[in-house]
Parts: C-alpha cells; sequence; structure tokens
C-alpha cells in the first residue's frame, strides 16, 4: 500500500518506520504506550494502615513513572494449607502515579487571601511560608503557653513512622499537647487499649482463613484492606 500523502493542514505523512496496524502484534500493541527505561521498587506507605508497604515495581521513563505493578514475590506462609499472600497490592496502590501527577495536586504554599469560605489564595515560596509558620507559633507560645498549640497530626501523619516521629518530637519538645491520633476516625483503639491492656492482639491475618465465624464490625474490608482480604474469602471454602 502506497503511503497517502495528505495536503491539510496539521498532517503529514505516514514515517517509513511504523507498520500498517495489523503488523503489530497483541503484545506489541499493549507495550507501545509505556516503553520504559529502567525498573524500581517502591511503596505506597500512605494508602492504608497495618497491612501498608506492598511491594510495587515502577517502570519509569525519563524520570517519570508510567506503570505501577504488583511485584508478587512473596514467601509462602509456613503452613502449606494457608493461601499465600500474594500478589498483595490494590487498587490504591496501582493508580498512585495518576494521584501523584494530578495536574490538581497542591505542590506550593499557599495562603489565605480573603475572608474563609470566599475561596481566595495567595501562593507564597516555601521560605516565606516557613517564616511565617515560624514567627507565628513563637508569638503564640510567648505569649499564650505551650498549652494554646495542639499538634493534630492525626493518622496520616503520626502513622507514618519516617515523617511522623520528627514531627512529634518536634513538638513534644515544645511541650505541645498532642491530639487523639484516632480522633477522627473513632475511639476503637483507645477503647481496646483501656479493656485489654493493648492496642492490638490475635494472629496474622492469613490465620483469619482457619476462622469459623468472622465478625466485620463497622468496618469494609473489602475496601480498606485490600491486601488481606481474600483470607476472609478464602475461608468460607476452608
Amino acid at each position: 500500500m502506497s503511503t497517502l500523502r495528505l495536503e491539510l493542514e496539521g498532517l503529514q505523512e505516514k514515517p517509513p518506520r511504523l507498520r500498517r496496524a495489523g503488523g503489530y502484534t497483541l503484545r506489541e500493541i499493549h507495550r507501545m504506550p509505556w516503553t520504559f527505561d529502567q525498573v524500581v521498587k517502591s511503596s505506597h506507605p500512605t494508602n492504608c494502615g497495618y497491612q501498608r508497604s506492598c511491594n510495587f515495581n515502577l517502570y519509569v521513563k525519563d524520570g517519570v513513572v508510567l506503570r505501577e505493578e504488583q511485584v508478587g514475590n512473596y514467601p509462602p506462609p509456613n503452613d502449606p494449607l494457608v493461601p499465600d499472600a500474594n500478589p498483595r497490592g490494590c487498587q490504591l496502590g496501582a493508580c498512585y502515579a495518576q494521584r501523584m501527577y494530578d495536574p490538581t495536586r497542591i505542590k506550593y504554599p499557599l495562603k489565605r487571601a480573603g475572608e474563609r469560605g470566599q475561596g481566595r489564595w495567595q501562593r507564597l515560596s516555601w521560605e516565606r511560608a516557613l517564616t511565617e509558620i515560624a514567627d507565628g507559633l513563637i508569638e503564640v507560645l510567648t505569649q499564650d503557653g505551650a498549652d494554646t498549640v495542639i499538634h493534630g497530626g492525626g493518622t496520616r501523619v503520626c502513622g507514618q513512622e519516617s515523617v511522623g516521629a520528627g514531627v512529634s518530637a518536634f513538638f513534644e519538645a515544645l511541650g505541645v499537647p498532642l491530639a487523639s491520633v484516632n480522633g477522627e476516625i473513632g475511639d476503637d483503639h483507645q477503647g481496646v487499649a483501656v479493656t485489654l491492656g493493648k492496642i492490638t492482639f490475635g494472629d496474622s491475618a492469613d490465620n483469619w482463613f482457619y476462622a469459623d465465624m468472622i465478625l466485620i464490625w463497622g468496618g469494609n474490608p473489602a475496601y480498606t484492606n485490600v491486601a488481606n482480604f481474600h483470607y476472609i474469602t478464602e475461608a468460607r471454602y476452608n
């Protein structure tokens, strides 16, 4: 088939290196949109709680993450009758790059420029933002005392050891009270600790496979514990 030449604006002749659509295999067509130059290991610790940090391969080209896939290399359990943990990971992790590159993601400091609720914001440099925060914090601490400042990091900050430990230590050194970490999601942890003496107890998630009864109260593990949810469904066949 000869190359069709079109003189319309914006159209060019077909490059000679391209083949007709029928000349590509399905595998080639599938791989064309995300050719990559390296594969790196990563995880998504901010997505979930105790079951976080599932192992992912990130396919990168020119420093940009194009695709994420579960590695699925977790060792089998000691009990050969229990299903293994693979592949682990969920949709939250697989689409994390889309969240990272979302054009609506805020990547710089904003300061309110109008009355509350007006939706007017002013962009600041990091240096100016940190300076204003530090000046305001020092003023409140010296004039009103540490009790007038609250560290409300929440589960997403305080639950991340690499970030939360430094933030918590900073406010603790200032004598600032720490608000309930789980206040936004209920008092279940505090209630369990008061009643039973500790927050977490029991065996690992793979032991759900042997359960005769599983009671799920006030939760939706199919959405919030995707990596381990299969043990609940598999228990029905044990």
